[in-house]
C-alpha cells in the first residue's frame, strides 16, 4: 500500500512540474510572439514611410525600386503572418497540454480556461493588422506603377 501512495505522490509531483513547465512555455512563446509582432510592425512601418516619402518627393526613387519595395513589403507581411501562425500554434499546443494535466490531476482547479478570449482577440487583431499592411503595400504598388507611367508620358 505504501508503494501505491508513494507512486501517486510522485505522479502528482511530476504533473505539477510538467504543468509549471508548460505554463512557463506559454509565457515564453507569448513574449516571442509579441516581440516578433513589434519588430515586424516597426520594419513594415519604416518601409511604408520610406515608400511614401519617395512617392511624394520631388525626386522619387527610380521606377524599379519604387515597385520592388512594395513587393518586398508584401513578402515581409507573409513572413510576419507565418511567424504569427507558428507562435500561436505552439501557444495553443502548450495551453492544451496544460489543460489536460489540469483535468487529470487538479480536480476543478482551472488556470487555463477553454474560452481564453484575450488570446483569441490577439490572434484576430494581429492577422487584421497584417492584412491592412498588405492592402497598403498593394495600394503603394499601384500608385508607384501609375506614377511611373505618368512620368514616362511626360517625357
Amino acid at each position: 500500500m505504501a508503494i501505491n501512495i508513494d507512486g501517486r505522490r510522485k505522479e502528482l509531483e511530476d504533473a505539477r512540474i510538467t504543468f509549471s513547465i508548460l505554463s512557463n512555455l506559454v509565457g515564453l512563446v507569448s513574449q516571442e510572439i509579441y516581440s516578433r509582432f513589434t519588430g515586424m510592425l516597426t520594419a513594415n512601418s519604416i518601409l511604408i514611410a520610406l515608400i511614401g516619402v519617395s512617392l511624394t518627393s520631388e525626386h522619387p526613387f527610380p521606377w524599379p525600386l519604387s515597385v520592388i519595395l512594395p513587393i518586398i513589403g508584401v513578402f515581409l507581411c507573409i513572413i510576419w503572418l507565418l511567424f504569427n501562425c507558428h507562435g500561436t500554434y505552439w501557444q495553443d499546443r502548450y495551453r492544451s497540454d496544460a489543460r489536460k494535466i489540469e483535468e487529470k490531476y487538479f480536480n476543478g482547479f482551472k488556470i487555463w480556461r477553454q474560452d481564453s478570449s484575450p488570446y483569441l482577440k490577439y490572434r484576430h487583431l494581429s492577422i487584421g493588422v497584417i492584412i491592412i499592411f498588405i492592402i497598403i503595400y498593394v495600394a503603394l504598388l499601384l500608385t508607384a506603377t501609375i506614377a511611373s507611367q505618368v512620368c514616362l508620358f511626360k517625357k
